[in-house]
């Protein structure tokens, strides 16, 4: 595969990093380590023949600069590789500087047609290098199995260190995958970390059919359909939550289930495992039919205990008889792992969640714990397919934003922000506000800021030109007077294409919208 920059300063006129390569763990997304989050806009179905594209943005004191733009995309192997679909950061090859890896889910192997492949970018002083990227697909020796036709794989990235050696590892999604004959049923992949970054040699294919792993293998389940890397509790190393997004449940039916694996000193292993449903997660009357469960996952703390929780989003819920209109469910955690006990189930009928309801706006649909106001982690909760008004029909999109603390979350205290607000312009190409969500330190200081994929912003005259918003920590909370667009109009060089969609993925959020 052949990456160029279709958009790039030379080296001399990059802001450059500090060069301290084995010095210090990189911190996520900063590309050339300058202490500043970068920011990683996913356009899967951009760039030259609908390859797709990711433009990387350089984070300063400032916030997002426009003085260097990078927008990489395939130059070769054929229209619709989707590159850009998934996107996940390490430190992948420890050298002080974070890198990329990248997922092209459309890239035909072997001649089997979306069969899907990742890259990997690294890190250096001057920024991403494109010169010698690294390629997986399951025709790499040490990959297990080979390419399937619309196996998918990497659809969706989660880097880790499930083993504890210091090494980024990478999980890679395949939520297409064929599995004894089931199509659809899915798998993830687990690449080791070594010196030089994620390994094939000794990688790992994990299914519902692994030892330890609770669940059956079923047709059309999208086993790996989502990812979330952290540490749910057993031991100090970092753990992977997996979406089946249409496991059946009982005889309800694709409602959706969640796996929880625990890392080790050997990896992550199947005996211990859970494995989550709405029922389970607490939902009364238990799972219903298309509920999607394990659409979306984050894990952080927020609050409660100091053992960071387990949250899922279901945006095909049923609420107030709306199909569609999702939920988020919140298991906390504790020294084993998640818990039942004191589950949470949290809607726009929940006391306190400003709003209604709506049919199919899908809150839920990206999830984020970022302590935005300086206090206690919050949960950000966006809902791309609601309307800006009830009854408009233009998808805009929202955000909201429930406050956590000692006692864990407090939805009464819930913050909404509309789409055509953080957007500033109509929702005229459907702004799908909050399509992905990401956490950085992108500047204007030391709180984390909160980044959101628009892929329906108008720019360089263009409808769906797409982009992003920063939406800035500060004491007190984020408004609408503290941000900064990033996207054509806005920042130079980046790129305006007419339907590009920049912003269905975000590094760490790896969810297009249709």
């Amino acid at each position: 595969m052949l990456l160029v920059p279709t958009a790039a300063a030379s080296g001399a006129d990059r802001p450059a990093g500090t060069d301290h390569r084995a010095t210090t763990p990189a911190k996520r997304a900063d590309f050339n380590g300058d202490g500043f989050t970068d920011l990683a806009v996913g356009a899967p179905s951009g760039g030259v023949d609908f390859r797709g594209a990711v433009t990387i943005a350089l984070g300063s004191a400032g916030g997002i600069t426009g003085d260097h733009i990078d927008t990489l995309s395939p130059q070769t192997g054929g229209p619709n590789q989707s590159f850009g679909t998934a996107i996940a950061s390490a430190d992948f090859n420890h050298d002080g500087f974070a890198d990329l890896a990248v997922g092209l889910p459309g890239q035909a192997v072997g001649g089997k047609t979306f069969a899907g492949q990742v890259v990997v970018l690294f890190g250096s002083a001057e920024g991403l290098r494109s010169d010698n990227p690294r390629t997986f697909t399951q025709n790499t020796p040490g990959i297990p199995g080979d390419p399937q036709q619309n196996a998918y794989f990497g659809a969706t990235l989660a880097a880790g260190d499930f083993d504890g050696d210091g090494r980024s590892d990478l999980a890679i999604g395949a939520p297409l995958e064929t599995v004894n004959a089931q199509s659809a049923a899915g798998a993830v992949f687990l690449l080791h970390g070594a010196q030089s970054g994620p390994t094939a040699p000794g990688a790992v294919m994990l299914t519902k059919d692994s030892p330890g792993i609770i669940g059956e293998v079923h047709h059309d389940a999208y086993f790996g359909f989502s990812l979330a890397s952290g540490n749910l509790g057993k031991g100090a190393q970092a753990d992977l939550a997996i979406g089946t997004v249409s496991d059946p449940v009982g005889s309800v039916g694709p409602s959706g289930s969640v796996t929880v694996l625990f890392g080790s000193a050997t990896g992550l292993r199947g005996t211990g495992s859970q494995q989550w449903d709405a029922a389970t997660a607490g939902q009364t009357g238990g799972a219903e039919n298309a509920q999607g469960f394990g659409w979306s996952l984050a894990i952080g703390n927020v609050g409660k205990s100091g053992s960071s929780d387990l949250v899922i989003g279901s945006i095909g819920a049923t609420v107030q008889g709306k199909s569609g209109a999702g939920a988020v469910f919140v298991l906390f955690g504790s020294r084993n792992g998640p818990v039942a006990a004191g589950a949470r189930r949290i809607t726009q009928a929940t006391p306190g969640v400003p709003t209604d309801p709506e049919e199919f706006g899908q809150f839920g649909y990206a999830l984020v714990v970022v302590d935005l106001d300086i206090d206690q982690p919050d949960m950000a909760i966006s809902a791309p397919r609601m309307d800006s008004e009830p009854g408009a029909d233009d998808d805009a999109g929202w955000l909201f934003l429930v406050p956590g603390g000692t006692s864990g979350l407090q939805p009464a205290d819930t913050a909404d922000f509309a789409g055509v607000d953080i957007a500033g312009q109509p929702s005229d190409s459907r702004l799908l506000a909050g399509a992905a969500m990401t956490v950085g330190q992108f500047g204007r200081g030391k709180a984390p800021d909160l980044a959101l994929g628009i892929p329906g912003l108008k720019a360089g005259g263009n409808g769906g030109a797409g982009g992003a918003v920063i939406l800035f920590g500060r004491a007190g909370g984020p408004d609408l007077a503290h941000l900064q667009r990033v996207d054509g109009d806005t920042i130079t060089d980046f790129p305006s294409d007419v339907e590009a969609r920049a912003g269905q993925s975000l590094v760490g959020s790896p969810r297009p919208v249709d």
